[in-house]
């Protein structure tokens, strides 16, 4: 089977460690954006705001003074630019370390069985990339969940790079035909997933 999806998690670069965010969704808290190329709109929080790849980039090379780490980032944006797919960027205008990417990807009817076969890639991909910077790294979670509308692989990862932690969560989504995955990096231990699983694709 083919993967069209790239998977190029980033670095992320803060300190603090603080815990999810609470279960429940109270929408004064929260904006919705659209997101053309998939026909779809998801809830963030308020103070997130929609960037171009250049903008984040150039914010995130701003925090970090690790030259491998700001030449990984430069690379993953120029690959993200390339992709024959739609893709958005989002990020916390309080905190441009709190982002997310919104990739689309060729159509795959996500299982458990392809589930675990990605993991093997990620791993794959995980070890080559964070190991080639001096990185440390720790899988949290992998599940394989389901909505009412969608099917949802969940990878995600603690970091740590110049004494600085960080979270990287990917979630690769089925819904109707569409094949997606988000990207949330964080170094507040956020992963958003009650807001992932309520995207409306239409």
């Amino acid at each position: 089977m083919r993967y069209i999806i790239l998977f190029s998690l980033l670095i992320t670069f803060g300190c603090k460690n603080q815990s999810n965010e609470n279960t429940g969704i109270k929408n004064e808290d929260y904006k919705e954006f659209g997101i053309d190329f998939l026909n779809a709109t998801v809830l963030l929080p308020k103070s997130y705001e929609k960037l171009t790849a250049d903008q984040l980039k150039d914010k995130l090379l701003k925090l970090v003074e690790n030259p491998k780490q700001a030449k990984f980032i430069s690379q993953s944006f120029e690959t993200l630019k390339k992709s024959p797919f739609g893709f958005a960027v989002f990020a916390d205008k309080n905190n441009y370390a709190n982002y997310i990417w919104v990739r689309q990807g060729e159509f795959v009817p996500l299982d458990k069985t392809l589930a675990n076969q990605y993991l093997g890639m990620v791993s794959t991909r995980v070890e080559q990339d964070w190991g080639g910077i001096g990185m440390d790294y720790e899988r949290l979670e992998n599940r394989f969940l389901q909505t009412g509308k969608s099917k949802i692989i969940k990878i995600k990862y603690r970091t740590e790079l110049d004494n600085r932690i960080g979270y990287h969560t990917q979630y690769v989504i089925t819904s109707k035909i569409k094949t997606f995955d988000f990207l949330v990096v964080s170094n507040e231990n956020i992963d958003l997933e009650n807001l992932i699983k309520r995207i409306n694709v239409r």
